[in-house]
């Protein structure tokens, strides 16, 4: 028997993103599946046939599913990176950055006094980001596909947000690491070599807080990390077996390697993970603050058989508090 809708809707997030991903790449559902499917499926082409959604119960899944974000390598990476917290539509954050010992010792006789040293506190407050997507999905389609329609758009509307909010934090991440600053470095190749790769990864030990420093950046510069001279010469046999199987390998001197397609961009054409960019984490930067709840509209045209889609109040705040714990190579060839 077909669950009730209202029964789906009360699931957790996480089982109904499962359900739509399951749909959309084409996977194999269970019974628990196919019950969502079809109670989906007899909902929506009914709303299709008369255009009447009378409880807006597509935008309730759309919002129920991006209340979740996306368990893929670019969250897991960001996990890393920051601590996430959240806080109502209308208040505002800030956090006290860990001040560093700068207290100075003097050597000298007893008594008399020395230059004193300040303890410099600071207090600083978040680059908010606030993202918006609409779309139409026609009543025709509706009818067509029923729950495949159904699940593509909860899933396609929930990836392309989070895809948007990964490139937004790598971006801000990138343009707060200027030239000059411990642990860019920069190589004039068009490829990293030994010494920069070599570089970065001394940088980040150096500064490792605990656990595996973590390197990441797009697929090609990974797969050239894996050609250097050393890369496997003292690896184990898994290493050297996994490099000879798809010539590529999960650790670079001491630090995990993780890669990212280059053909996977948003629909601008921009890349998620930055070209020309090899990333490193050593520990904690900072804090991804979420603010409010997104909200998802939705409204029936019944001239041009369409239902119009708007998603808003997705809003994220970046803070870094310590900048030290991150690296890069700018690769400039």
């Amino acid at each position: 028997m077909a669950k009730e809708l209202s029964a789906i809707l009360n699931e957790s997030p996480t089982r109904f993103v499962e359900w739509a991903s399951k749909v959309t790449l084409h996977k194999e559902l269970n019974n628990d599946d196919k019950e969502v499917s079809q109670s989906v499926d007899a909902w929506a082409k009914e709303i299709g046939r008369t255009g009447h959604d009378a409880n807006h119960e597509i935008s309730a899944m759309i919002t129920k599913a991006i209340t979740l974000e996306t368990v893929d390598n670019a969250s897991a990476v960001i996990s890393r990176m920051f601590e996430d917290g959240s806080i109502n539509e209308f208040d505002d954050y800030t956090a006290e950055v860990e001040p560093k010992n700068t207290i100075k010792v003097y050597e000298g006789g007893r008594g008399g006094n020395v230059d004193r040293s300040f303890i410099d506190h600071k207090l600083l407050k978040p680059t908010w980001v606030n993202l918006t997507a609409e779309t139409d999905i026609s009543l025709a389609q509706i009818r067509r596909g029923g729950f495949k329609t159904i699940a593509k758009l909860v899933a396609d509307i929930n990836e392309a947000l989070e895809n948007k909010k990964v490139s937004k934090i790598f971006e801000i991440l990138d343009k707060s690491m200027t030239t000059g600053m411990d642990g860019v470095i920069t190589e004039a190749t068009s490829k990293p070599t030994e010494a920069s790769a070599d570089a970065l990864a001394l940088y980040l030990n150096d500064v490792l807080e605990g656990g595996t420093p973590l390197m990441f950046g797009q697929n090609k510069y990974m797969q050239t990390l894996a050609k250097l001279a050393g890369a496997t010469s003292f690896g184990s046999d898994a290493l050297k077996d996994a490099y000879n199987q798809n010539g590529f390998i999960n650790s670079y001197v001491g630090c995990e390697l993780l890669g990212f397609s280059g053909q996977k961009k948003l629909p601008s054409g921009e890349f998620i993970v930055p070209d020309k960019k090899i990333f490193g984490i050593g520990g904690t930067v900072g804090k991804c603050i979420t603010r409010g709840s997104t909200n998802t509209l939705q409204e029936t045209d019944i001239n041009s058989e369409k239902i119009h889609i708007k998603v808003n109040g997705y809003q994220f705040g970046i803070l870094f508090t310590d900048l030290s714990k991150v690296g890069k190579i700018a690769i400039n060839g």
